[in-house]
């Protein structure tokens, strides 16, 4: 068995909950807890490696490169 990714933990809550009228249950917020946990590195990772794509794309820009479908738009 493979170690539960944050995705696969907030959809498993979303799941089981996705019919209840009860309130989360207490492994629900703690499975919820650690998936917000354990994304924080992620999206730190995210934000910077977007940030180095909008100053790759930036600099393609500065130099005359012609355009190319999917870029971020300034």
């Amino acid at each position: 068995q493979q170690t539960p990714t944050p995705s696969s933990r907030v959809g498993i809550i979303a799941s089981e909950q996705k019919y209840s009228t009860s309130s989360p249950t207490e492994t629900h917020i703690s499975s919820f807890d650690i998936a917000k946990e354990e994304f924080q590195p992620i999206k730190t990772k995210l934000d910077l490696l977007v940030e180095m794509v909008k100053k790759f794309e930036d600099k393609m820009k500065f130099l005359g490169a012609p355009y190319t479908p999917g870029r971020f738009e300034n």
